[in-house]
């Protein structure tokens, strides 16, 4: 299946993610904070990355997901939900 969005870039958060995982989540601690984990590993300390508190929606890695050109030195996307 193919779908094509469009979504405004001042929706989308940029970062930065270690290629060797496909697996991810987004969970908010409260005020430990919302963090980008992979699920790929079942290590006690896997990756994660802290998050500004937001909601937000995994879009994915930018060459799979992004068409055309974008200019960024991130390679993973996010959407931000605005309510």
């Amino acid at each position: 299946m193919k779908i094509q969005i469009e979504i405004p870039e001042d929706e989308l958060y940029f970062v930065n993610v270690p290629i060797e995982f496909k697996n991810f989540e987004i969970k908010n601690y409260g005020y430990a904070g919302m963090w980008l984990m992979e699920t790929d590993s079942k290590d006690l300390n896997h990756w994660k990355i802290n998050l500004p508190i937001k909601k937000y929606e995994i879009l994915g890695f930018v060459n799979d997901v992004i068409l055309g050109e974008i200019k960024t030195d991130k390679n993973f996307v996010l959407r931000i939900i605005k309510l």
